[in-house]
């Protein structure tokens, strides 16, 4: 059985990446080239970035950096790509995304839309 997180690359592509269960460390630091930090855009999902982009001199990556200013009032410069997870458990756990995750991430992107427009449908996965 695999989880699934989703990569938005620095020129709009998205893929969707499938990592083993306890591995997710491991996929986030291959999505985003290096060294990661998170940055949780709602308690749903978190956006994952490489901590030394700028060292880098990674390329811009304006839709990360669009939902990044949009949903925390602030200023920040996106660079290189950047991986996107679920929320966190009640355990502290980084969660995988839900299907409904999915594709709402996949049309945001597709169509440029601000993050303001996330809560109608990227909710946190019900529990059964």
């Amino acid at each position: 059985m695999t989880d699934i997180i989703m990569r938005i690359r620095h020129d709009a592509e998205t893929e969707k990446v499938a990592y083993p269960p306890n591995k997710i460390a491991e996929a986030l630091s291959a999505g985003v080239g290096g060294f990661y930090q998170a940055i949780p855009l709602t308690n749903a999902l978190t956006m994952w970035v490489d901590e030394d982009g700028k060292a880098k001199n990674l390329p811009y990556n304006p839709i990360a950096t669009g939902w990044v200013n949009g949903t925390l009032d602030t200023d920040m410069r996106v660079l290189g790509n950047v991986m996107i997870t679920g929320g966190v458990s009640e355990d502290g756990d980084t969660l995988p995304l839900s299907e409904t995750q999915i594709a709402g991430i996949e049309m945001l992107v597709s169509q440029n839309r601000p993050a303001t427009q996330w809560e109608d449908f990227l909710v946190p996965p019900k529990k059964d």
